[in-house]
């Protein structure tokens, strides 16, 4: 598995390496939580009727970049194994 491989090979980093490589991760984290809440502003501002194109090209960027975004978390996430403290609970 792809994963376990990853989590191996994260071991025999440099400490440099690791410590840049959760930097990373949080960063990855903070930005799908961004697009998460600028998706949740969308949506707020359509079922308060706005609906217009703004809306719409809000809720279509907000989606992309959040899917983007989490593609590349799953990709730390691989690389970067997450301590029990650090995992959020929703």
């Amino acid at each position: 598995e792809l994963t376990a491989l990853a989590r191996q090979q994260h071991a025999s980093f440099p400490e440099w390496l690791r410590t840049e490589l959760k930097t990373d991760h949080a960063g990855e984290f903070g930005a799908v939580e961004i697009y998460r809440g600028a998706l949740w502003g969308a949506r707020l501002r359509a079922s308060l009727g706005f609906t217009g194109a703004a809306t719409q090209r809000m809720m279509s960027f907000s989606e992309h970049h959040m899917k983007t975004e989490q593609e590349h978390l799953d990709v730390m996430r691989a690389l970067v194994p997450e301590p029990a403290s650090f995992q959020v609970p929703w």
